[in-house]
């Protein structure tokens, strides 16, 4: 298992300041102002190294070959001939010490190594705060005092930008030229050495106040975004009853629609056999309902005249008592007939219409 304590991206979060990554920035900007300026000290200072080597390599190359012919030269030219070649050999010399005098060769290989440390330190700081917070390599602080211990490296060990990159880097960028018309003051942050600026005091009330007005909005937001959700999940739930209502009102509609088409059906059937049963209805079949009730009708007499024997003797008797002779009362069977036969007829004389 691996020894190195995990970092939490939400603490990593916190651990960077905005005024730690316009530290950064600005620190990032002057590294690629140091190495343009590096750079053109670089290209300046390797012109002069071929001036002076070139011309060292040539006089060299001419005084080694005219020593070795010294022999060959005619007899008026021996004379003066070494008088040349030693002349030359001390000019030789002479730029050879000049140049590293002025330490030309080193001031070179200096400056050129310090272009490529300044273009290293700000690329890497560029890639640092283009990531996001809880992405990058380190804390806030973490990163500054790694790059301040670059930076401080740097300045101590690169060699002096010359006066005239300076006053080059002045004209071309910061002043009016034809590269900058309107003078206009870059956005980016420079060097001291080209131009002073006033410190930026860090204040402690501004800044909670900023993430004060930070939160609320942040909070705002939140509220914003939790209502909006909240709405839509509202919608969404009465969109559902509503589906659900004309659902359920669409199926009771079916329901009602086939109870009354059953109904319609069975009245429609009652209507026909009720038809059927008035066609069916003819004279001969009244006859027979007639007889029938006739039968039933002469059945009845003569079984209340069997049950009953007594009831004459009780009436002939009240005949020679001399009392009057009530009148004999229908009885209900005779009604039931009567009332049968009566609709019988009424039903034929409306089928006959």
């Amino acid at each position: 298992m691996s020894d190195k304590k995990k970092i939490n991206p939400e603490e990593m979060k916190r651990s960077w300041h905005s005024q730690q990554e316009d530290i950064l920035k600005d620190w990032s900007e002057q590294a690629g102002c140091y190495r343009w300026m590096h750079e053109r000290a670089y290209q300046n200072y390797n012109k002069k190294n071929m001036r002076y080597a070139i011309p060292v390599i040539i006089i060299s190359t001419v005084t080694g070959t005219a020593n070795f012919a010294q022999g060959s030269f005619p007899e008026g030219a021996k004379t003066w001939a070494p008088l040349l070649i030693g002349t030359l050999n001390l000019a030789a010399g002479l730029i050879t010490t000049i140049s590293q005098f002025l330490r030309v060769s080193e001031l070179l290989e200096g400056h050129r190594a310090a272009s490529i440390a300044y273009s290293k330190l700000s690329r890497n700081i560029a890639v640092e705060l283009s990531l996001p917070a809880d992405e990058r390599t380190m804390s806030g602080i973490e990163y500054i005092k790694q790059c301040r211990g670059d930076i401080d490296r740097l300045i101590e060990q690169s060699p002096a930008v010359p006066p005239e990159i300076l006053k080059a880097f002045s004209s071309s960028i910061l002043n009016v030229s034809k590269k900058n018309p309107m003078g206009i003051t870059p956005a980016f942050s420079v060097p001291a050495i080209l131009k002073l600026e006033p410190i930026d005091v860090f204040r402690t009330e501004k800044d909670e106040e900023e993430r004060m007005v930070k939160l609320l909005k942040a909070q705002d937001d939140e509220k914003k975004y939790k209502e909006q959700i909240l709405k839509e999940e509202q919608d969404k739930i009465s969109k559902a009853i509503e589906d659900h209502e004309k659902k359920r009102n669409s199926i009771i509609g079916e329901y009602d629609l086939e109870n009354k088409l059953k109904i319609l059906e069975q009245q429609t059937q009652y209507e026909k056999n009720m038809e059927e049963k008035k066609k069916n209805m003819t004279l001969k079949s009244l006859t027979k309902k007639m007889t029938k009730f006739n039968k039933i009708l002469i059945d009845d007499s003569s079984s209340d005249d069997n049950e009953d024997p007594l009831e004459e003797n009780v009436k002939i008797t009240i005949h020679d008592q001399t009392i009057p002779e009530r009148e004999p009362q229908p009885q209900p069977t005779e009604n039931i007939i009567t009332e049968t036969v009566d609709n019988i007829i009424t039903d034929i004389s409306n089928n006959s219409n």
